[in-house]
């Protein structure tokens, strides 16, 4: 995946996960591939702790994931 897809990725994950999931649709790309492929270790601070949540997110259900506070 490009470096500049990757930035937007991470923007998006930092936003919320559902922003992520938006993002992901538009660039047609799979919302879990996508965050399979962001490491959150990679990362420090409220970076690692929103793409930990963007995991968790997508690891439920998708009806679940409609009524989530996220």
């Amino acid at each position: 995946m490009p470096e500049a897809t990757m930035d937007v990725l991470v923007t998006a994950a930092a936003n919320s996960p559902r922003t992520f999931v938006s993002v992901c649709r538009e660039l047609r790309i799979e919302p879990r591939e996508a965050a399979n492929a962001l490491d959150p270790n990679a990362f420090d601070g409220g970076t690692r702790v929103k793409l930990q949540q963007l995991h968790t997110y997508l690891s439920r259900p998708a009806w679940l994931r409609v009524f989530s506070g996220f």
